[in-house]
């Protein structure tokens, strides 16, 4: 028994319009070959100004004999002349692990198609007593977003909208209905002003005294042939009697032939402010550590608290942290000419009234 179902992907066109805080956006565009399960989630928008230049997706691996669900989610990547502004996402799902963003060589997302597989319930393995009832866990990708310029060949993706879990009947009672389920494989294939591009790695830096809260952020990358010549960070300043969680985010500098060709960050936390950026007085970054203060027990934890980056000409650079905790050892180095180039972070969400701590853990890619 084989139980596949379509996915909906739609590009939302938006146009700015003088100063207005909220993005308005004058089409939208879709594909036919859809799902029907689900609801729609909240529409996302990049910053003002800002436009998608790449995406990534969250994707589940084979499960085998176990329920497979594929793409899970889609993330965009907005920036504006050139600067990273961020990310946005919609519901992206429960399951499966973010892929490595693909970016434009140059310009924006216009335009898109899926590959979808179709669904199809046989009648000779599902169960009499069954046969009008059956389940299915899927998040279905729903939507890109673009924004425009004059008219629809300069039209920008700068949204993105998805549709949430389509379950009926309980999707845990599957697999004592079905012998075999596959779900949905869907591929989004944005069509940029010109091509689309992958970029990879081949050595991940790490360090062993990050700390254990949260969990990872997408691996950002800098634009093609662009290396980390430097980096800010977010920081919260000493709260006193308030909870106190040091530094959010790191955001990476990257240039090429000396030429600044945007910012990339992972997930940057949610408080402070940004510091000035640091960069290396020639080369780039190929190195780092961590000051972390280890875990407090019953009193304030704030994780990460400062890093440290070794240039690849030598010279040394060290953030504007906080001053608690302890330095620990230096990662590798990044070996074979390399240098630093995509960074991704482990950060700790809002807790409430529970104990905030933010940034906890970074990791750093090498390109050659």
């Amino acid at each position: 028994m084989f139980l596949n179902i379509h996915v909906v992907v739609v590009v939302v066109l938006a146009l700015c319009t003088q100063q207005l805080s909220a993005r308005e956006y004058y089409q939208t565009l879709r594909v036919e070959n859809g799902a029907r399960w689900g609801s729609w989630g909240p529409l996302e928008m990049c910053p003002l100004d800002s436009y998608a230049e790449g995406f990534s997706m969250r994707v589940e691996s084979r499960q085998g004999d176990g329920d497979d669900t594929a793409v899970n989610g889609i993330r965009l990547t907005c920036v504006k002349d050139g600067r990273h502004t961020g990310t946005v996402e919609s519901n992206p799902g429960y399951w499966g692990d973010w892929k490595s963003a693909m970016s434009c060589r140059s310009g924006a997302l216009t335009r898109f198609k899926l590959k979808v597989e179709d669904s199809r319930v046989g009648a000779t393995t599902l169960p009499s007593t069954t046969s009008s009832s059956y389940a299915a866990k899927v998040t279905s990708s729903k939507a890109l977003a673009c924004i425009g310029g004059a008219g629809e060949a300069g039209a920008k993706c700068v949204t993105v909208e998805e549709e949430s879990v389509g379950s009926r009947h309980g999707w845990r009672d599957l697999k004592s209905m079905f012998l075999n389920i596959h779900v949905v494989v869907v591929v989004v294939l944005a069509l940029c002003t010109q091509q689309l591009s992958a970029r990879e790695y081949y050595q991940t830096l790490r360090v062993e005294n990050g700390a254990r809260w949260g969990s990872w952020g997408p691996l950002e990358m800098c634009p093609l042939d662009s290396y980390a010549e430097g980096f800010s960070m977010r920081v919260e300043s000493r709260q006193g009697k308030r909870d106190d969680t040091a530094v959010n985010g790191i955001r990476l500098t990257c240039v090429k032939d000396g030429r600044h060709t945007g910012t990339v960050e992972s997930n940057p936390g949610y408080w402070g402010d940004w510091k000035s950026a640091m960069s290396c007085m020639s080369g780039a970054l190929t190195r780092f550590k961590l000051k972390v203060e280890d875990s407090q027990g019953k009193r304030d934890d704030t994780a990460v608290n400062n890093i440290e980056f070794v240039c690849s000409e030598g010279d040394i650079i060290e953030g504007s942290g906080m001053p608690w905790g302890s330095w620990g050892s230096w990662s590798q180095m990044c070996h074979s000419g390399g240098r630093i180039c995509g960074i991704q972070t482990r950060v700790e969400g809002r807790q409430g009234r529970g104990d905030d701590t933010a940034l906890n853990d970074v990791r750093f890619v090498c390109c050659r």
